[in-house]
């Protein structure tokens, strides 16, 4: 089997078991971000072969500068999200089924088409003619890193990068009569205000981040699938759960989305 499998089916193991991830061994942790994403897709292909758990989205983190200094890391990295673990509107959790669970308030993009690496290089000019919604999102994150992100990156990578799943709110699609970088993202636990962030400040505009993540997919030869959704990083630094509460996310214009933790 080779390193990558091995790398893979070690973090399926232990996600499935919802055990923190230790060091990998030394003969399979990518080494690199290509092999980390290399680790991702066979992860990926795994749980969906073996378990069920089909993938219908991806997660881009680090995209804005409150999250690149909370976690230290300077660049955009991507993670995928399986059926198993999104919900519509409303979702409820149990804080017991995570490592150490987190909730962040996102801007969601639906993919109206299948993007192939023959339809770049994208810039933000065509960017949109593949997007048909989007939504407003509150992306579950699970802190299985002993040490966070002292892992490295390309492990974490490997690992989805802390995605745990999503909540998705209503779809817009007319989304391109809206000035997406000027609005304003709020997370709110039981009614209070937590954190809040502008949409300017994901790569400058959130359309950047899909840019972003589109061609690092076309230099890698894989094909992203209509249908898909793409979170496109956290406009408020990540708000750790240790008790029993509710959790809004709501972005203007787009619309709120609720997350209940018991």
């Amino acid at each position: 089997m080779s390193k990558i499998a091995n790398a893979a089916k070690f973090i399926v193991r232990s996600r499935l078991a919802r055990s923190p991830l230790f060091a990998m061994p030394e003969d399979i942790c990518p080494g690199t971000l290509d092999e980390g994403y290399s680790v991702q897709e066979a992860v990926h292909s795994n749980l969906g072969d073996s378990h069920d758990c089909h993938r219908i989205g991806y997660k881009i983190g680090c995209t804005t500068p409150v999250m690149q200094e909370n976690l230290g890391i300077d660049h955009p990295c991507a993670g995928s999200v399986s059926d198993a673990t999104v919900f519509r509107g409303n979702a409820e959790f149990a804080i017991k089924d995570f490592v150490g669970v987190g909730v962040e308030c996102e801007i969601g993009m639906v993919l109206a088409c299948d993007v192939r690496p023959t339809d770049g290089p994208f810039v933000r000019e065509n960017i949109s003619s593949v997007i048909g919604a989007v939504m407003p999102a509150i992306e579950i994150v699970d802190n299985r890193y002993q040490g966070g992100t002292a892992i490295g990156v390309p492990t974490l990578i490997a690992d989805d990068f802390f995605g745990a799943g999503a909540v998705l709110g209503p779809e817009n699609r007319t989304w391109d009569e809206i000035d997406l970088s000027s609005l304003t993202g709020r997370i709110f636990v039981d009614g209070e205000i937590c954190d809040s962030g502008v949409g300017s400040s994901v790569m400058g505009h959130p359309l950047e981040a899909v840019v972003w993540f589109a061609n690092m997919k076309l230099e890698r030869g894989e094909i992203l699938k209509k249908g898909e959704f793409i979170l496109t990083g956290s406009l408020t630094v990540v708000q750790w759960i240790d008790r029993a509460c509710e959790v809004t996310a709501e972005i203007e214009k787009l619309g709120t989305v609720r997350a209940k933790f018991n």
